[in-house]
């Protein structure tokens, strides 16, 4: 699955792409789609945290944080292998954004 984001003035997307036979990607978004889309963005957010090796946030929303959701933080983006280390979503994890809009796209 690969996962790009793209930041425009005023909002931005987030985007996930994955080959029509892999069915790892398909479980993973139907379950992203049944939680409430307040969760999402935290959702999101963490998952790039402990996959992606460049990411980046803004001074603003890392003060923003407590000091529990800080560690949390800190702890998924020093995994060396997400895949090998058990890790959880924190529930709480307060993200400045909002889902607008989801959108399905199939091949055909």
């Amino acid at each position: 699955m690969y996962l790009g984001v793209v930041r425009e003035e005023g909002g931005g997307v987030v985007v996930f792409t994955w080959r029509i036979e892999d069915k790892a990607p398909d479980e993973f978004i139907l379950e992203l789609r049944s939680i409430s889309t307040v969760r999402i963005p935290g959702i999101v957010v963490q998952l790039m945290l402990a996959h992606i090796e460049n990411t980046y946030f803004s001074a603003t929303w890392w003060n923003s944080l407590t000091v529990d959701q800080k560690c949390h933080v800190r702890q998924l983006a020093q995994m060396g292998n997400p895949f090998y280390t058990p890790w959880t979503y924190m529930d709480n994890l307060p993200v400045p954004w909002r889902v607008t809009n989801i959108v399905e796209s199939w091949p055909g």
